[in-house]
């Protein structure tokens, strides 16, 4: 299981099988404890113009991968969520099922109690996690908060909450097959062209997933900044419909409950953030890969959200593609790393990309909070990230096979 970062740590999990009394976390939101997990229904996405103040993109659509400045719109077969807890802003509360992580720079920390489970406190993670690296420590992300070091692949069966990985998908779209996901040596194989796997391509495994609670979805999410970081091999010379991928998206939006709102505009206006940590989805050349940020916003129409990406769409950055040693051999295990610092205190955020321990040219910055009109413009481009919890995504595509070495989450005590 995850480890949370209070003194009730995993407490919830008694909740999976009985209902629990609502709990309010200490400076967050209330959330209702609820047991299960079904599909989440929602809009798959087609191609449509781009609306004002951005340029027209994908959601991680059924046939592809994460999204990019342009193309097909839509939710398709995104998978990830977090807790079963509610991700709202400003705030994170944990109810059984999983938890919302909240750290020091940013949202509020949820207390801990019977059906909530603590996102404040002083543990410094278990001792089979691996240390933070230097450049994560300097940051003040000590804690480790999920590790598949010491957790194994805990995948759940069905769906059901309490468990660290979830095939579940988002918004409908079907339940990736368990013979997608294998796992050999500690290392988890993603292959989505073995038999019964119905060609799903990207967002084949996530650490959140639907459900049917109040809160609409169980698992994990982490919010007010951390360091995100996974072991990757695959093929490069492969093509697909889809494409390894270790990405992150607001479970503000993926829930579908609406706390994806833009205040103070009509109903079903959205305004929320994708990071997608690593995609080979570039075709510029053997030695590079894409590491970009989505500022989406607007209402759902055939045509999608707008999106500011750092793609240099909308946004002041034009930064996306990420340039790797022209002697690296991507077939084997290489770091891909994601710093989120939030803005606090009048000091920008930013988002600064990693490969095997080094920063690369990746680096997005931000001033918070989020413009209170939209569209999001200048500075203020990407501060939603400030108000959002990431849940992790890992995909690829039919016929392109992605190991995974481990995947882990470091975050402020």
């Amino acid at each position: 299981m995850n480890r949370s970062r209070g003194t009730s740590a995993w407490a919830t999990l008694a909740c999976l099988a009985v209902a629990c009394a609502p709990a309010t976390g200490a400076g967050g939101t209330t959330g209702a404890a609820a047991a299960g997990a079904s599909s989440s229904a929602g809009a798959s996405g087609g191609s449509g113009a781009s609306p004002t103040g951005g340029s027209t993109g994908s959601g991680h659509g059924s046939g592809g991968g994460s999204a990019s400045s342009t193309g097909t719109a839509g939710h398709g077969s995104t998978g990830a969520g977090t807790t079963g807890g509610s991700g709202t802003r400003g705030g994170s509360t944990g109810t059984s099922g999983g938890s919302v992580r909240g750290s020091s720079g940013g949202g509020n920390t949820g207390g801990g109690s019977s059906g909530a489970s603590a996102s404040g406190g002083g543990s410094t993670g278990a001792s089979c996690a691996p240390a933070a690296p230097s450049y994560v420590a300097a940051a003040g992300y000590h804690t480790n908060v999920f590790s598949t070091d010491c957790d194994g692949w805990d995948v759940s069966p069905d769906g059901s909450g309490g468990h660290d990985w979830y095939l579940t998908q988002f918004f409908g779209s079907p339940t990736t097959p368990g013979s997608c996901v294998s796992v050999d040596g500690g290392v988890l194989t993603i292959d989505a062209d073995q038999s019964g796997c119905g060609g799903n391509a990207n967002g084949n495994l996530a650490t959140a997933g639907p459900a049917s609670n109040a809160q609409g979805y169980v698992g994990n999410a982490w919010g007010g900044g951390a360091y995100f970081e996974a072991q990757l091999a695959f093929d490069p010379t492969l093509t697909s419909s889809g494409w390894p991928s270790f990405w992150a998206m607001a479970i503000e939006h993926l829930a579908g409950r609406g706390a994806d709102q833009w205040p103070g505009q009509a109903s079903g206006y959205a305004h929320f953030i994708e990071t997608d940590f690593f995609e080979f989805d570039t075709t510029w050349a053997p030695d590079q890969y894409g590491g970009a940020m989505h500022d989406w916003f607007g209402q759902y129409t055939s045509g999608g959200y707008t999106n500011d990406s750092n793609d240099g769409s909308g946004s002041n950055f034009d930064d996306f593609v990420i340039g790797v040693p022209s002697s690296t051999d991507f077939t084997q295990f290489h770091r891909y790393g994601f710093l989120w610092i939030p803005s606090v205190g009048g000091n920008p955020g930013s988002a600064q990309y990693y490969f095997d321990g080094t920063a690369t040219t990746d680096l997005v910055t931000w001033n918070g909070p989020p413009p209170a009109t939209p569209p999001p413009s200048g500075s203020d481009v990407f501060s939603i990230l400030d108000q959002d919890h990431l849940a992790v995504l890992l995909g690829t595509g039919p016929g392109w096979p992605m190991q995974v070495r481990s995947v882990d989450v470091w975050q402020a005590p």
